[in-house]
């Protein structure tokens, strides 16, 4: 690129000077963001460690067994012979006077008026005329259970004879060429190897 003779002389004024200054460049929001993300993650997690070393060492820190208040409290001395009792009541509690409020809530709750318990002994009457009344062939015929014909097994009779009876249409039918083709057993396939017999040399 060629430049005038009058452009190389020329002066730069002080506004050309500055504009022509390249600007710093600044960080942009983004990055500001997850540098301060980043900041805070390192925070927690040294905060975060700190708290679970603390927590650690209270739980394996043993615990001090103190005496429960009843042992502390315990009423047996080295007085108390093989008949003292599990628990020793104290005096003011043998004296104390039951109010009438507090007898009256101890009563059980009785059952309502109208309330009729279980019978113990049913006695069941049959009238005169049921002990002797006759039965008739009917009731007889009505009383008989009903019988039913077992279909699950048939009798086999002769040997010959087929176990199930088979009509003589069905024993005179022709089978179709469509028939005899589905009834025939399925093939093995081509590629089918038989297992090998076992064979023991001696």
């Amino acid at each position: 690129m060629k430049v005038c003779h009058s452009s190389s002389r020329a002066v730069q004024s002080e506004n050309i000077v500055r504009l022509a200054t390249p600007k710093a460049r600044g960080r942009s929001a983004q990055e500001q963001k997850k540098e301060e993300e980043e900041r805070r993650m390192k925070v927690c997690h040294s905060s975060s460690r700190a708290v679970q070393s603390e927590n650690i060492v209270r739980l394996a820190t043993p615990k001090a067994r103190g005496r429960s208040a009843q042992e502390q409290n315990s009423p047996h001395s080295l007085l108390c012979e093989h008949d003292c009792p599990i628990w020793h009541v104290s005096p003011s509690v043998r004296n104390a006077m039951v109010s009438p409020r507090i007898l009256r809530l101890a009563d059980p709750k009785p059952n309502h008026p109208n309330f009729t318990s279980d019978r113990q002994n049913v006695q069941t009457f049959i009238s005169y005329a049921a002990q002797t009344a006759k039965m008739t062939s009917r009731l007889e015929q009505l009383s008989l259970p009903r019988l039913r014909e077992n279909t699950h097994f048939y009798d086999p009779g002769r040997p010959e004879s087929p176990i199930r009876p088979v009509s003589r249409r069905a024993g005179k039918a022709r089978a179709s060429a469509r028939i005899r083709d589905l009834s025939a057993p399925k093939a093995l396939s081509k590629d089918y190897i038989p297992p090998r017999e076992p064979t023991w040399q001696t």
